[in-house]
């Protein structure tokens, strides 16, 4: 622990994109590095594991501060290591509430909403999901 920092936060970020078979995954960890640190937050331990979905992956940053930091400011900063943003509004709200436990991630889908017209029957997410598919088979070779 840097003798200035005395207190520890885990920001918990949920990432719903295959970094790994992107090979985006270093960059990711270093690009939140340098957010933080930019934001006077040394990062001193990561964590991660594959999100129960499989779309993603589940991050746990570590880091430090002179100072205490509030709820609503920890959210600020996941929203800016590009955590998902409903989760980011989601706990936003449960922050004004003032639930004691607002940073929740899930380790498994508990309901997934089904698409409805017109967004289901869309050429632009036609598009999007073949792309995917797409881009997934051409990494898993």
């Amino acid at each position: 622990m840097y003798p200035d920092k005395k207190y520890e936060y885990v920001l918990k970020i949920d990432i719903d994109l295959r970094l790994d078979k992107w090979h985006w995954f270093e960059d990711y960890i270093r690009t939140v590095r340098a957010i933080l640190k930019e934001f006077g937050y040394p990062v001193v331990k990561v964590r991660f594991e594959e999100s129960s979905s499989k779309r993603g992956f589940h991050f746990w940053f570590t880091i430090q501060s002179s100072r205490k930091i509030s709820d609503a400011y920890l959210n600020r900063l996941q929203f800016f290591c590009y955590d998902d943003r409903t989760r980011v509004v989601i706990n936003r709200i449960r922050i004004r509430k003032g639930v004691k436990v607002w940073n929740k991630l899930f380790s498994k889908v508990v309901w997934k909403k089904e698409l409805e017209d017109p967004c289901k029957s869309c050429r632009l997410m036609r598009y999007v999901r073949e792309a995917v598919k797409q881009l997934d088979k051409t990494e898993e070779k």
